[in-house]
């Protein structure tokens, strides 16, 4: 049995269904299309218009100091170099880059400035020390032959790296042409600990003392710090030369580490600083000289406890104290050393007054030993006269050997007892 199949026309509905079919899957591929370019854009715009990470910089921005399109610093040294590549190069732009919060239109008005003035001049830098202990750090751009700075501080993120956190301009010319000093409410504790040190390093008594609580540090301790620094030419090392201690609600605590000239034997002293509350300064209040002394008498006194130039007054506070040799009246250059220092404070203000006693160990009769320790003090009276200090500045008083600082039944004490004791009367 066959079966014949009838050829026709397909029918309409048919037709029309297919021909829908056709428009829907064009349009469909043009729209896919569409989309899939306009995503293409803009994945390229967005890479092109993303901005820079904090804290990291490109290639383009600093040249040589990166060596990848994204620069990560491990050390806080190297990071303020480039930092100071920014001032160098005149582009706030990079420095822009390298602070974690961005310049605020002030800050970059005032850096404009300060690059225009110093464009030509020699940049240092240092660090000024932790607030933080590996974790937050003070370093500060000079301007040599100036006392013009600026301070930055600088942060250790979770990842290790490090970026600047803040930059402090206070330390830079106004319009006036005046330098904001680290006094008053606005300086925190490391500003005013940083800049008292300084001033002790630069024999500036005076300068030091604004930053010291005056009731509870005596000017002989200050004094004795100018000398002892002097006498064992010690400088602040170059990493960590402030650590904190500790922070609290008005009290802050550092230790200052310092080294010889020779780099190898060092030494540390401890500074406090207070204030009342937060309109007040801060004022060191204590300054513990310890470490620094252990090593001063290692180094500069030979090994001998007591002979040092800061010494106690039996009758209360602190002197300076100069020593002489047996049945000697002359000074010795470590003594005429000493008084330099001290005839540079009383060259600053004429009314400051002093008072020198001459003493003298129990050898000898007391009226050899009398006469003995007043030369002893008239012969520093006439050194100082001879660097330029009024006598009218001075007083002498002769004791023998009547007031001791040490029993006289040993050489070490004889010695310790040799002295001419200044008391700063200011």
């Amino acid at each position: 049995m066959r079966v014949h199949l009838k050829h026709g026309k397909a029918s309409p509905v048919i037709t029309a269904f297919l021909l829908m079919l056709c428009v829907v899957v064009v349009v469909w591929l043009f729209l896919v299309r569409g989309c899939s370019k306009e995503a293409s854009e803009n994945v390229e715009q967005n890479e092109t218009e993303k901005p820079p990470i904090s804290g990291v910089s490109s290639v383009e921005s600093i040249g040589e100091v990166s060596s990848s399109s994204i620069e990560k610093f491990e050390d806080p040294a190297t990071l303020m170099s480039a930092v100071k590549a920014s001032f160098q190069e005149e582009n706030l732009d990079m420095l822009d880059q390298l602070m974690s919060k961005g310049l605020t239109d002030d800050e970059r008005s005032k850096l404009e400035d300060f690059i225009m003035r110093n464009h030509d001049k020699e940049l240092s830098i240092r660090e000024v020390g932790e607030v933080e202990i590996n974790k937050l750090a003070r370093w500060a751009i000079k301007v040599e032959g100036s006392e013009e700075k600026i301070s930055l501080d600088v942060r250790k993120t979770v990842d290790g790296s490090w970026i600047v956190e803040g930059v402090n301009l206070d330390g830079i010319k106004d319009a006036r042409g005046d330098i904001f000093s680290a006094t008053g409410s606005e300086g925190d504790s490391l500003s005013v600990a940083d800049l008292f040190i300084m001033a002790i390093l630069n024999r500036n008594f005076d300068k030091a003392l604004a930053f010291a609580d005056t009731a509870s540090i005596s000017d002989a301790k200050v004094a004795s710090l100018c000398i002892m620094f002097e006498e064992g030419d010690y400088s602040l090392q170059a990493r960590k030369p402030l650590r904190s201690l500790f922070q609290r609600e008005g009290v802050s605590a550092y230790m200052a580490n310092v080294q010889a000239a020779n780099g190898e034997e060092k030494g540390q002293f401890g500074l406090t600083l207070e204030r009342k509350n937060q309109q007040e300064e801060w004022k060191v209040t204590e300054i513990n000289l310890d470490s620094l002394l252990s090593d001063y008498i290692q180094r500069v006194a030979g090994g001998d406890a007591y002979y040092t130039p800061l010494v106690q007054n039996p009758e209360g506070g602190e002197t300076l104290a100069l020593y002489f040799d047996f049945s000697e009246e002359m000074l010795t250059k470590r003594a005429e050393t000493q008084l330099e220092i001290i005839a540079g404070i009383l060259r600053t203000d004429t009314s400051k007054k002093l008072t020198l006693s001459g003493h003298a160990d129990a050898i000898g009769s007391d009226e050899d030993n009398n006469k003995l320790s007043l030369k002893r003090a008239q012969n520093v009276r006439e050194f100082l006269v001879g660097q330029g200090i009024s006598e009218s500045q001075i007083d002498i008083r002769a004791y023998g050997e009547t007031k001791p600082r040490r029993k006289n039944d040993s050489d070490l004490g004889r010695r310790a007892n040799r002295r001419t004791e200044i008391y700063l009367d200011f």
